[in-house]
């Protein structure tokens, strides 16, 4: 298979790989230039792609293009961008009248604040230094 045969084809693909490149790309430019950890740059990359991502969904919902879908928006929030995601969410004024969707948005940032608290409380480690 040549390169240019290589498409995203999947709304998923055309959304996930997109995203996951700004975060990545911009948590490596953050960390080099304010000089934080890459644990850090890679929260806020995160967060400004979630944010980002959901400003998108809002812009593409009006012109019945495809959507970005659920999966995604909530995957970015789960994995580091649940700051971003919600901003973005109320920000942009986007599925905020959408309950089933706010609740499992919800139960993801619960899940991943439990999941930081039980890092910190078995990696002391980081707070020490």
């Amino acid at each position: 298979m040549r390169p240019r045969d290589i498409r995203l084809k999947s709304p998923h693909t055309r959304a996930l790989v997109p995203w996951l490149f700004f975060s990545f790309a911009s948590a490596l430019l953050i960390g080099n230039y304010f000089h934080f950890s890459w644990l850090l740059a890679l929260f806020i990359g995160l967060n400004i792609g979630a944010f980002l991502l959901y400003g998108l969904d809002k812009m593409i919902a009006g012109t019945g293009s495809q959507r970005i879908p659920e999966r995604i928006l909530w995957l970015s929030a789960f994995l580091g961008g649940s700051i971003g995601a919600v901003t973005g969410m109320y920000l942009f004024r986007h599925k905020t009248k959408k309950t089933s969707f706010q609740l499992v948005l919800a139960i993801l940032v619960l899940v991943q604040i439990a999941l930081v608290v039980l890092y910190l409380k078995y990696h002391t480690s980081i707070l020490t230094q």
